[in-house]
């Protein structure tokens, strides 16, 4: 620095400092002014509405909460007014808006008007204030309501006009089948009217009436009336008669018992109806043709033709088993085959087993050309009152001559000659009772003879012996120890009888001659030879003829009417052997025990009435000799 410079004057600088700190001591005494303002103004409206705030046309200028609820409720209480109308299909359900819970949001509108011009920033109060002053700020009304009400409203009415829908039925009625109509279902689709109902309530220039309408859609059933009617036909198809057939003959199920077997249900998918057959229900109506169907073999038989004095052979037939369980299926596959279109009257052949006769038609043709006669036996006796003057003889041998005894069948004396009565020609004969003979005491005395005849042509020819008794003494015109006495009395049957063991038929021959009775069998011989052991005698008890008074006589008139037997014990065997293998067929013992019988004599006694008796004795019972 120079001096020059030293002296030199200094350059005034501009008051900038003094002029900012003027400026800004100007605008804080400014700013304190306007604080001070502004603080007395937020007093004022502290619990007020800033002047110029409106909601909708309703001025709110300077109000307190209360007057400004009221003057808000009284302008928009008509936001409960109104109604929502629901159509669905011809009928209208009406709901108030009040109903949904519609109304003036006060809480919200008085809200947002005192939030107005009440920032947080001086700056910003005062700018908002002095457009309040300048413009005023209008709010938009505020409206609320429930949805859910809405919704539940609308669903509820939708839910009430919803129906499934009614399948078409197919029944079984006593006379045939019928179908009952399907109905439609209704589904109603509430989602659109709710939305549109929402949408609408939403603004607050809501109309007076909002109208929405509920969409209905149809359901079809699951089985159509054309699904129930082809099940209907199907099984009217099934439902007719059905013919069981075996050989020639035919038996039917009728059309009524085929259709109680058939039912309906759904098919698997649910989309249609058919018809069923019951397994068991068709099986109980086939079970009763059982006892048409099945029959017993029926053995051919031995005839004899007394006229032409010839042999025939009846018919044999073969025997039936019924097997209904295998039938019934059979049956069940017509029907089933009927409901799938299978047309025609069905013959279902019934399922048997066959069982075979034991003797053919055929066989017993062929043993008859190889019949010949094996054995013979006749008996001698005295026609008289004892024997029914012989009826009682000649009558049951002429019943028996023709009669066939099969193989394997049992003779039954009294069997085969059938009732014994004064009808078919039977006379009082005599019996032996306590010992005693009795010429006339017994229906068909003396048939002895022709049951013993009989007993011994069998005897001899070797079969089997299957019951003989012998009489109550020994009758000599009789062989010793092999006569057969029969029996009828007090319900106590003693009768003779014999097997024919063998594989063919025995025809017997019955002939009478006077005072005789024979017997012939014929069969296809077997090669059996019969003998007999002598007869062995024992016990020998001596009878003896006693003398009794009787005023049945004249005076001194003697009369012998009974006759010394003397009692015994006989013993007689048979053996029959085959005679190709040489083994004994038969080896029995027949056993006699033979009661005593003493003689009487008969005196008559003076001044005595006569009753004549005959001497003549014979086996008999009260039906029999």
């Amino acid at each position: 620095m120079t001096s020059a410079d030293a002296k030199a004057p200094k350059r005034r600088r501009f008051p900038f400092v003094r002029l900012i700190a003027a400026f800004l001591a100007g605008f804080v005494m400014a700013g304190a002014m306007g604080a001070g303002a502004l603080y007395a103004y937020d007093n004022h409206y502290a619990s007020r509405i800033l002047p110029g705030v409106s909601v909708g046309a309703v001025d709110l200028s300077g109000l307190d909460r209360e007057a400004a609820r009221a003057r808000l409720t009284s302008a928009y209480s008509s936001f409960a007014d109104g109604r929502l109308v629901v159509k669905l299909g011809g009928a209208e359900t009406v709901i108030g808006y009040g109903e949904l819970g519609r109304h003036a949001d006060l809480d919200l509108m008085l809200d947002e008007a005192f939030a107005i011009g009440r920032t947080t920033s001086p700056i910003a109060r005062i700018v908002d204030e002095m457009r309040l002053l300048a413009n005023g700020v209008v709010l938009v009304p505020r409206m609320t309501f429930e949805p859910a009400l809405v919704v539940e409203r609308i669903t509820a009415l939708a839910r009430a006009a919803e129906w499934h829908p009614t399948d078409a039925r197919t029944i079984r009625t006593e006379t045939g089948f019928s179908t009952s109509p399907g109905k439609d279902g209704q589904r109603v689709d509430e989602a659109p009217a709710i939305e549109a109902a929402v949408l609408a309530l939403t603004g607050a220039t809501a109309p007076d009436e909002i109208v929405v309408d509920l969409t209905t859609i149809a359901i079809e059933p699951n089985i159509t009336d054309a699904e129930a009617q082809r099940a209907r036909a199907q099984a009217a198809a099934m439902a007719q008669s059905v013919t069981i057939a075996a050989g020639g003959e035919a038996w039917t199920i009728p059309a009524s018992a085929v259709r109680r077997a058939i039912s309906f249900r759904k098919t698997a998918d649910g989309g249609a109806i058919e018809p069923v057959v019951n397994a068991r229900v068709l099986l109980a109506a086939v079970n009763p043709l059982a006892k048409d169907i099945e029959r017993d073999p029926v053995e051919a038989t031995y005839t004899y033709d007394r006229e032409t004095g010839t042999f025939g052979a009846g018919l044999s037939q073969e025997g039936r088993i019924f097997d209904p369980e295998a039938t019934s299926a059979a049956v069940l596959a017509v029907v089933q085959a009927r409901g799938a279109g299978a047309a025609g009257t069905a013959r279902v052949a019934a399922a048997l087993t066959v069982v075979e006769p034991e003797l053919t038609t055929e066989e017993a043709e062929a043993a008859i050309k190889l019949m010949e006669r094996v054995s013979t036996w006749t008996i001698r006796y005295p026609v008289g009152e004892s024997n029914g003057f012989g009826a009682n003889i000649s009558i049951p041998a002429s019943i028996l001559d023709g009669h066939v005894v099969g193989p394997g069948e049992t003779f039954d004396f009294w069997t085969a000659i059938g009732p014994v009565t004064r009808e078919r020609g039977y006379k009082d004969g005599g019996v032996i009772i306590d010992g005693r003979t009795q010429p006339t005491g017994a229906l068909a005395g003396g048939i002895c003879s022709c049951s013993t005849a009989l007993f011994n042509a069998a005897l001899r020819a070797g079969y089997r012996i299957v019951e003989r008794a012998n009489h109550y003494f020994y009758i000599n015109r009789y062989p010793l120890g092999l006569d057969a006495t029969v029996l009828i009395r007090d319900g106590a049957v003693t009768s003779m009888k014999w097997q024919n063991d063998t594989q063919y038929p025995v025809l017997i021959r019955g002939i009478n001659g006077p005072g005789t009775v024979r017997f012939d069998l014929y069969t296809v011989p077997l090669g059996r030879t019969v003998t007999f052991s002598t007869p062995i005698v024992r016990n020998i008890r001596q009878a003896k003829t006693v003398t009794e008074y009787t005023s049945s006589l004249p005076p001194g008139v003697r009369k012998q009417i009974e006759y010394e037997h003397d009692g015994m014990d006989v013993r007689v065997t048979r053996t029959v052997t085959d005679d190709k293998t040489g083994k004994v067929v038969h080896k029995e013992t027949f056993g006699s025990r033979y009661g005593v019988v003493n003689g009487v004599i008969l005196i008559g006694k003076p001044d005595a009435p006569a009753k004549p008796t005959d001497p003549t004795a014979d086996g008999g019972t009260d039906s029999g000799g």
